[in-house]
């Protein structure tokens, strides 16, 4: 269910996963147009975008850059297009997109979740 028909991950160099499609990274959708998943992640400097497994839809944040904890606006992905992020804290983030009925792109943001 949702505007997007296919599954969703947040896929990137995260040593977990080195640009796979992993499970414990696909997006739950959680109604009102807005998709989530909490993943755990260890400090550093990642790049990633939002996409399904077959590279399409893929999603990216505009500007190619995320603030932890920010609205940032979401746009169409594509090669060399990846998100930049910087994790300074070990822990479990919380990872949304949203997008409007039509499933345009609105929303991304990443923010850690409280212990």
């Amino acid at each position: 269910s949702g505007p997007i028909r296919k599954k969703l991950y947040v896929v990137g160099d995260f040593s977990d996963s080195a640009w796979q499609h992993q499970d414990h990274r696909q997006f739950e959708y959680k109604g009102d147009g807005v998709y989530q998943v909490v993943t755990n992640e260890k400090p550093g400097s990642y790049r990633m975008q939002y996409a399904a497994k077959t590279w399409t839809p893929q999603f990216t944040a505009k500007g190619l850059s995320l603030k932890l904890g920010q609205d940032n606006p979401l746009i169409k992905g594509g090669y060399g297009k990846d998100t930049a992020v910087t994790i300074m804290a070990e822990g479990r983030y919380v990872w949304s997109l949203q997008f409007d009925q039509q499933g345009t792109p609105l929303k991304v943001m990443a923010s850690k979740c409280a212990e």
